[in-house]
């Protein structure tokens, strides 16, 4: 649930990506190297979590807007519950 987490950010200008997933490890990984795959330039991220092992909520500043079948990737990682 968002509501519990605690996230610190400067508002970015620019396209953000904003993903709700499991707290392990590897995730962040995977997510920057399908933004890489798909020639998408990570400017900043941000995560934060309640609780070790928990849901994260992970905050992607980019330099150009994913295309909607690279999100869609995104989506099919089982570790990742939501991504917009």
């Amino acid at each position: 649930m968002l509501s519990r987490m605690n996230v610190s950010f400067t508002v970015p200008v620019g396209p953000l990506l904003v993903l709700q997933n499991d707290d392990v490890p590897g995730v962040v990984g995977a997510m920057g190297t399908l933004l890489g795959n798909a020639g998408v330039n990570i400017a900043r991220i941000t995560w934060g979590r309640a609780a070790a092992g928990t849901t994260a909520l992970t905050i992607i500043q980019v330099d150009s807007v994913p295309q909607p079948a690279l999100l869609q990737a995104m989506r099919a990682d089982p570790r990742v519950r939501r991504a917009d």
